[in-house]
């Protein structure tokens, strides 16, 4: 699959361009100012998606496609969701590590970066966890929690 073809619907082409938009990986709460401001500016230049995944800590349903786009470019999003997804491409074990936050699931058992003796307390947590059940959501004072968190506000 060819992540250029995928990825034309998010190229920048204004006068002042190289042609591409940022990209960027991080955890929810650290994307939540950026929705705010998109929230805030929705005919502006900033729009925030988070990953898929089959499950996660807060949700994992933060991908939508707009029925207000062309047939082709909804056909462009859906291969490009596949794309994260893809077991074989080790996307979201990448992304993983490269925000430090252990992916939720049972498959992470079978990657061998989650396999070293660090991260032996959280796979334990995450074997000994309840499941979530559904409907489930935050609440939306998480993320200033977060903000809150005394370790958070020493660095």
């Amino acid at each position: 699959m060819n992540l250029f073809k995928i990825i034309r619907c998010c190229r920048d082409t204004s006068v002042y361009s190289n042609g591409f938009l940022g990209f960027t990986i991080d955890s929810p709460n650290s994307m939540r100012k950026v929705n705010i401001y998109s929230e805030n500016n929705l005919n502006g230049e900033i729009a925030a998606g988070f990953i898929p995944g089959s499950t996660s800590y807060l949700g994992g349903s933060g991908i939508v496609i707009s029925n207000n786009i062309s047939e082709e470019m909804q056909d462009i999003a859906w291969n490009f969701i596949l794309m994260l997804i893809n077991k074989s491409l080790n996307y979201l074990t990448d992304i993983g590590i490269a925000t430090n936050m252990m992916p939720p699931y049972d498959s992470l058992f079978d990657v061998k970066y989650w396999n070293e003796k660090e991260w032996d307390i959280p796979k334990n947590q995450i074997r000994h966890s309840l499941q979530i059940q559904y409907p489930r959501q935050t609440f939306p004072e998480f993320g200033e929690l977060e903000d809150r968190h005394p370790i958070r506000l020493m660095m």
